[in-house]
């Protein structure tokens, strides 16, 4: 077969994650080191860590010497077996010793991929040792590093993501942004979270997007700071940014909290006038918003009405009766909330 057709081939086989193809085309082909790379790389996703190590040790058979890219494919391969992955990278360490000047040495790749698989096995403290050798090693780390880095970081070092953009002389771009604020929403630092968004149009000159707003909600739905979810959420429309209906449940999830009735039921006119689609979420948050406030009548009235529509057996009523030991006896009713049409007998 000629290299260019297997090549095809082998392209093929990485789409569709055939690594039995690949490699009965590594089998009877002579393939050159890239396309034995592709194999490596396709194996590894396979989840065929101990293949891809066969093939590995089959390139000096073949008279053919690995290259770093040979390397990263190992490395990634190692995804679920991290010790192996260190063991890959040492080994690519030691070649680029021998004589730097021929040897393949770790490239900031190399330490993204280790710090990828050390992530991945929740070893967070050991990535991040990884990024301060690849510093120590003059490597100029990308943006791709540090949200690599982010991706998997646990505890205060979250945080410290853009601290390490200015470290590295590296410009925070919209991922990165964003999965800062992911940190702050999962450690519940809603304060942090805030700063960042405001810093983010000018001190870094990113321009946020619904994703970014969405955390930054979500950040401060289990905080008292219900006054500033809202305001971001009226800050989203000035920006021309369309609010989710996962922005509304987070905004109405701290008006909740806060025992707010009035304004979670506006927002909740709000986000059905707007046509986004009521979720379960979405009627659990407005149903135990009037029940926590002993609005029986207007909750029953919800829950019966189009909006839920007419669910009066559904979980959101059910929780609002265990919750508070009431037996609600009603009958249909009209009106998404407020004054019910129809009596309520509570007992």
């Amino acid at each position: 077969m000629a290299k260019n057709a297997v090549t095809l081939v082998l392209e093929t086989c990485g789409r569709r994650v055939q690594w039995q193809r690949a490699l009965q085309v590594a089998q009877v082909e002579a393939l050159d080191v890239a396309q034995c790379t592709t194999v490596l790389n396709i194996c590894g996703r396979g989840l065929q860590w101990h293949i891809a190590t066969e093939l590995f040790h089959q390139l000096p058979v073949r008279r053919l010497r690995p290259t770093v890219v040979t390397y990263n494919a190992m490395i990634n391969a190692c995804s679920r077996r991290w010790e192996e992955a260190i063991w890959w990278f040492s080994a690519l360490e030691k070649r680029g010793e021998e004589r730097k000047e021929e040897r393949p040495q770790p490239s900031v790749i190399s330490y993204n991929s280790l710090m990828t698989v050390l992530g991945t096995n929740s070893l967070w403290v050991q990535a991040l040792s990884v990024w301060q050798q690849m510093m120590r090693e003059g490597l100029q780390p990308s943006v791709m590093t540090i949200s690599t880095l982010g991706r998997h970081l646990r505890g205060p070092g979250a945080l410290r993501l853009l601290s390490l953009c200015n470290e590295a002389d590296v410009r925070p771009d919209l991922i990165l942004c964003n999965t800062v604020l992911e940190n702050c929403q999962r450690m519940l630092r809603w304060q942090q979270a805030l700063a960042v968004l405001q810093e983010m149009p000018w001190k870094i000159g990113i321009t946020p997007d619904e994703v970014s707003y969405n955390t930054a909600v979500n950040a401060l739905e289990l905080s008292d700071a219900w006054s500033t979810a809202v305001q971001l959420l009226r800050q989203m429309r000035c920006e021309d940014l369309q609010p989710s209906t996962v922005t509304y449940n987070s905004t109405m999830g701290a008006l909740k909290k806060s025992l707010l009735w009035q304004r979670t039921m506006s927002l909740w006119q709000e986000l059905a006038e707007d046509g986004h689609r009521l979720s379960e979420v979405t009627g659990d948050i407005a149903v135990t918003a009037l029940s926590c406030s002993h609005r029986w009548a207007a909750a029953v009235a919800l829950v019966d009405s189009q909006w839920l529509g007419g669910a009066s057996e559904g979980p959101w009523v059910l929780q609002a009766w265990l919750r508070h030991g009431t037996h609600v006896k009603h009958s249909m009713r009209e009106g998404p909330y407020g004054t019910c049409s129809s009596s309520c007998e509570v007992r």
